[in-house]
């Protein structure tokens, strides 16, 4: 934090930072221990702003929260790797780990032949009698000794085997975090999937005794992807003036950053799920373009919306045109309507009503009319009706007064 005062102002900036060290007290990364010893403590420490929370993680997985890694009386279930992880808002990072190794006695001493008492003649040849230990697994070995793998979707995983020093000899088996089992000794993605990304560990066992290894985590990446666009689970087609959610999906790994384009203008930009709360009216007819890239390649996906509305003006009509005698008569009208309007014109003057030919340019939800009339007469001066309807209630209807212009 840096203060500074000067008169009567004073300010302060706050500067924030992950951890970029994680530091061991012991700084060492193998002990070795007799079963039943307590092992010192070891503690870890991260230089952050704001503080950090400091996390030792198991080989079996469990977290203990705090910066102290405390051991009594350890057992031989506790040896394996051990890390320390230190984050906060800003970002975490791993120590490099701690090995714990636990020495213990035989299991079982086993003679053979399987006999307590000979009874022989003094010169006899007595027959060799052999005496052997069992034992369980003491420390679970990964080759390679990696605890996180980053892979791109169908490519191979290179194969992971694990060990341990064992009699009888151990055999091990793979399990994911889910609990399902996965292979034995090795295991080997050929061609991986994302479905597969995951923790995955591995439990060696005897007749003895048992141990399970840390985890490894496999994180399958893959290019971004519109997994669907919806709006309120309704099609595309949406009343005017009601509430509505257009929602875009996005998928991949990293994480991919979508975004919402409205006819190519950007609404909207943010990670999964892109989410725009709006009200339609007409206009907001047209094309949405959902469109999400990640460092392993991009997507878009486009939908049309349309708004159903009824017939209106763009802009506000004039009551009253005034044409000079000869002159040329054009009244051109933009309106909005979805969907698409029928159009009629008529005159009427002195109680009689005739049908006037109309120019008209259909869009999808912007429409054109115009009429035009060549040298005005005297006859042609009076009613200009405009009406337009698409069966969507209030249909539109407009009265031009077109009067002699004054000399």
């Amino acid at each position: 934090m840096l203060c500074v005062s000067q008169w009567c102002l004073f300010w302060c900036v706050l500067f924030t930072d992950g951890p970029n060290q994680v530091i061991l007290s012991p700084n060492r990364t193998s002990f070795t221990f007799d079963e039943g010893d307590d092992v010192p403590d070891v503690t870890c420490e991260a230089d952050c702003q704001p503080d950090c929370c400091l996390m030792w993680i198991t080989p079996t997985g469990q977290v203990k929260s705090n910066g102290i890694l405390r051991l009594p009386k350890i057992n031989r279930t506790q040896a394996g790797i051990y890390l320390c992880n230190a984050s906060n808002d800003v970002g975490n990072m791993v120590s490099d780990g701690v090995t714990i190794n636990v020495r213990y006695g035989p299991e079982k001493v086993t003679i053979s032949p399987n006999k307590t008492e000979y009874v022989v003649n003094e010169g006899e040849h007595v027959h060799d009698i052999n005496c052997s230990a069992e034992y369980g697994p003491s420390l679970v070995v990964l080759s390679p000794n990696k605890t996180e793998y980053v892979i791109k979707e169908h490519e191979s995983l290179p194969d992971i085997s694990c060990n341990a020093t064992c009699k009888p000899k151990c055999v091990g088996t793979w399990t994911i975090d889910t609990g399902e089992f996965v292979s034995d000794d090795i295991l080997s993605f050929p061609t991986i999937k994302r479905n597969q990304s995951g923790s995955y560990r591995c439990n060696i066992s005897n007749s003895v005794s048992s141990m399970i290894s840390t985890y490894v985590s496999v994180i399958v990446t893959y290019g971004a992807e519109i997994r669907d666009i919806t709006i309120d689970g309704e099609n595309f087609t949406i009343p005017e003036n009601v509430e509505k959610r257009l929602i875009c999906e996005i998928d991949g790994v990293p994480k991919p950053y979508g975004r919402l384009f409205h006819n190519e203008k950007e609404k909207l930009s943010s990670i999964n799920p892109i989410v725009t709360v709006m009200v339609p009216l007409c206009n907001d007819t047209g094309n949405y373009t959902c469109a999400a890239e990640n460092s392993e390649g991009k997507a878009n996906q486009t939908k049309e919306l349309f708004v159903l509305c009824s017939p209106r003006p763009v802009v506000g009509l004039l009551p009253k045109i005034a044409v000079g005698n000869d002159s040329i008569l054009e009244i051109n009208v933009i309106f909005f309507s979805y969907p698409q309007p029928k159009i009629s014109w008529t005159f009427s003057v002195n109680g009689s009503n005739e049908i006037v030919k109309s120019n008209d340019t259909i869009g999808i939800y912007q429409h054109v009319s115009s009429i035009y009339i060549t040298d005005m007469k005297t006859s042609q001066y009076g009613m200009y009706v405009l009406q337009v309807t698409n069966g969507i209630p209030n249909d539109f209807k407009h009265t031009f007064e077109v009067l002699p212009q004054r000399k």
